[in-house]
């Protein structure tokens, strides 16, 4: 609204959700509960407004129409003589603010149940699950960052959530098959009616695999993975399935769906409250129930929301002292009794959900190709579009050229430009007046300026963006960085100016990872020291001496620090060698798969001590700079080896220095370093058990398509009229 209808706030002295409007008309006052707030604008740790969200988003000056947070459980107002008159109502009725509309449902549907393992999840058109968390530390963060977590009317307790697209949907659809296929024949059948069979096609399906992934929302899927090009597909058709077997899998695939969202939250809870129109369907909560290896237990109440704002109230007018003492008149009673897991059938979705995590994550690279109606085509309608690529001697600027074609049709003004890196190396702002600030970018900002010039969209890697040069292209509009992060944009300017910003992160994280673990390896098993005795025309015998040979990964331990898109990958291919991994990462919780495997989440204190070797792959902060200096290389285990394939300001390469020099560390394999190129008199150069590459991990023919699809996917959508799929 403030970029595009800046009029509409012209005057503007708050602003409301629906519930919020009406609770200022019947009482007066301007409030939002703080689930709203916190969801938005907020910081669900101290339930108050963040000022940090606030100024990521460019909000700082419009911060006042943010209306003030009032807890409904602990303060309610009176209802308003204008209000009175109007109602019907008495004077001073107490009104009482609600939580938002999910929270007051798993408070009904008993999410919040002190001492017991339980989840809630509801079925309707869409799909929410959920897990209690005691305290803001309890929180667990998937690697990807995605879901939400939510304050509940109870002090210290959040409900964390991942939520499906379409849930029932996927039901809709595929009844809506049948339906169109009787209608053909002269037979009129509503939806009500087909629901009618269901149990008996469920009876009838074959005990045959068959996979659904129930994406049929055309947004795509927001938990617990975002990613807006996710389509429904079958996976495993054969000509010996019927449409009962279809039915089958469309409900296998919510109960899948509910599974992985569950699993990115931490283990799976023992018991399931369900709530949602779907919650009357014996057979959907047997498949749930067996999905989840859960009892699934349903309530008395139809609305289970009306019922959370109703014991909101409660609490806050006094009836209960606590939101626990209404518990156990409001929701206990007329919970019905839990219903099993099918032991058999737990263990067939066990060994399905494997592969069901598999094909979505198959499919979904496919689903990016797929053809649409403003894909692949000509642009017709579309405003041609003026597009800058500039790339370099990596992501070439004909690859990016090729998939934003391919992506968004033959119609538009496409230019470009080549930088000479990497033959040429980088610069940073540090070095150079009126670029303070950007780092690992290439290129004269006049040089830039005069090839951008009137475009609307630029595509590029490294080329900077400085806030003068951004005032020098009033015409641009969208930025794509082909790159984890936007270091050669300065973003505060790029939000100023109304530019959006998109990166594609993950573009690399599999040629990191496979490189880290090469790395390892050359270390553990002494490649590298073999090669360069060879070189040198020595034949290293001794090396197969008991006291001197290499140790194998199966035996050893490997401490991973960072466990964001590349650090996931690398626990990944150790866990396929044996290795027992350590991961220290603060903010993000291992997945149940990692978890199930006997991967240990830990202190970094715990980390350094017990590992054979510790690999970096944290971002770089203001926390992480120097992490690893002279105290942490004390703490590492002596004779560990120090592998970093991250970035250079991570590590203090003097302390290093020392640690190899002692022998404290045996070894270590440095591929990133604080000053690029290196030195050609630095001192870690001139030692015999360290392996140095030229900051090259990242790089592999994938990684170029792959990057140069995200970002003529970003391009696409932008056209196109969509939101960004990563925004920065």
């Amino acid at each position: 609204m403030r970029d595009h209808a800046p009029e509409m706030l012209s005057g503007v002295a708050t602003t409301f959700h629906c519930k919020d409007w009406l609770y200022f008309k019947l009482t007066g006052k301007r409030a939002t509960d703080p689930s709203e707030a916190n969801f938005s604008f907020g910081n669900f740790r101290s339930r108050s407004y963040s000022d940090d969200v606030i100024a990521f988003l460019g909000l700082e000056k419009l911060k006042h129409v943010l209306p003030e947070i009032v807890d409904g459980a602990a303060t309610h107002h009176p209802l308003s003589a204008e209000a009175a008159g109007i109602t019907g109502l008495t004077e001073g009725t107490p009104i009482v603010l609600g939580y938002v509309d999910v929270v007051c449902t798993a408070l009904g549907a008993g999410l919040y149940d002190p001492g017991t393992d339980t989840g809630c999840s509801i079925i309707g058109s869409t799909g929410m699950h959920m897990r209690l968390a005691n305290g803001a530390d309890d929180v667990r963060l998937n690697r990807d960052l995605t879901g939400y977590t939510m304050c509940m009317p109870i002090p210290g307790a959040y409900a964390q959530m991942q939520s499906n697209m379409a849930a029932t949907l996927n039901i809709d659809w595929i009844l809506s098959l049948a339906s169109g296929l009787l209608k053909g024949m002269g037979v009129e059948k509503s939806k009500s009616e087909l629901l009618a069979f269901v149990d008996g096609w469920l009876a009838d399906a074959k005990d045959t695999p068959l996979i659904f992934q129930p994406y049929i929302s055309e947004a795509g899927e927001r938990g617990p993975f975002v990613d807006a090009t996710a389509r429904a597909s079958f996976v495993g058709l054969s000509i010996t399935h019927g449409f009962p077997d279809m039915v089958k899998a469309v409900f296998d695939g919510l109960a899948m769906a509910a599974r992985d969202c569950y699993a990115e939250m931490g283990p799976l809870p023992g018991r399931i409250r369900l709530t949602g129109g779907a919650a009357r369907s014996a057979s959907l909560r047997r498949i749930l129930g067996a999905a989840l290896g859960a009892s699934v237990q349903t309530s008395e109440r139809e609305e289970a929301g009306a019922a959370g704002a109703a014991m909101i109230a409660a609490v806050s007018l006094g009836i209960y002292p606590s939101m626990a003492d209404c518990l156990g008149d409001w929701v206990t009673p007329y919970q019905r009794p839990a219903e099993a897991a099918d032991p058999a059938l737990a263990c067939r979705y066990n060994e399905l959900f494997p592969t069901y995590q598999h094909t979505h994550s198959a499919q979904a690279r496919l689903a990016r190709t797929l053809p649409r109606c403003d894909r692949g085509k000509s642009t017709g309608n579309i405003e041609m579009k003026k597009i800058a690529i500039i790339g370099d001697r990596f992501m070439l600027p004909d690859v990016f050229r090729d998939k934003i074609v391919e992506a968004t049709g033959n119609g538009h003004d496409i230019r470009t430009l080549e930088l000479p890196w990497p033959d040429v190396p980088m610069e940073h702002g540090y070095a150079v007046e009126g670029m303070d600030g950007l780092k690992e970018y290439l290129g004269k900002p006049e040089d830039i300026i005069d090839f951008i010039g009137d475009a609307e969209i630029l595509v590029t890697q490294l080329a900077p963006l400085s806030r003068g040069m951004l005032q020098a292209l009033p015409g641009l509009r969208l930025v794509a960085v082909s790159r984890g992060g936007p270091v050669n944009i300065d973003m505060g300017a790029a939000r100023d100016a109304g530019v959006r910003v998109v990166n594609t992160p993950g573009r690399n994280a599999n040629a990191v990872a496979e490189f880290t673990l090469g790395a390892i390896l050359a270390e553990t098993r002494l490649i590298r020291t073999g090669h360069e005795a060879l070189r040198k025309g020595e034949w290293r015998g001794d090396l197969y001496r008991a006291d001197r040979t290499g140790r194998e990964l199966c035996e050893m331990t490997v401490g991973v620090i960072g466990y964001g898109n590349i650090g996931t990958k690398v626990v990944r291919l150790l866990r396929a060698f044996g290795t027992k991994v350590l991961v220290h990462d603060p903010y993000v919780q291992l997945s149940a798969d990692d978890l199930n495997a006997g991967v240990e989440q830990v202190s970094l204190d715990t980390l350094l001590s017990r590992s054979d070797v510790v690999t970096l792959h944290p971002r770089v902060t203001e926390e992480t700079r120097n992490m690893m200096n002279a105290e942490t290389f004390a703490r590492m285990k002596p004779g560990a080896i120090f592998v970093n394939t991250a970035r250079g300001p991570l590590c203090d390469y003097d302390a290093l220095y020392e640690n190899l020099v002692s022998g404290h560390l045996s070894a270590a394999m440095l591929e990133t370093f604080a000053i690029e190129p290196v030195p050609k008199d630095w001192p870690l150069l001139q030692l015999a058990n360290v392996t140095l590459t030229p900051h090259i991990a990242g790089a592999s023919v994938r990684t170029v398509t792959f990057a140069a699809e995200m970002a003529a996917e970003e391009v696409r959508r932008y056209i196109a009229g969509l939101p960004p799929v990563n925004p920065c």
